[in-house]
């Protein structure tokens, strides 16, 4: 009789810890996701900088003497 109260106990457990596995597994992909995509947000950023900057020292009408 015990041992089949164990494995009540254990059926209705299961269930919940599965739904708390699969809940966390999405909050963790969710968060690499945004990680991921302001990553990319940020270094597109940041070459977009970098090539305005470029662009304006070798402007001609900076004076470069051509």
């Amino acid at each position: 009789m015990s041992h089949e109260a164990q494995h009540s106990t254990t059926a209705q457990q299961q269930p919940s810890t599965s739904f708390n596995s699969a809940l966390w597994f999405v909050v963790v992909l969710t968060l690499l996701f945004i990680c991921a995509v302001n990553f990319v947000g940020v270094m597109s950023g940041s070459h977009e900088e970098k090539t305005a900057t470029t662009e304006t020292t070798t402007s001609p009408e900076s004076g470069s003497g051509h």
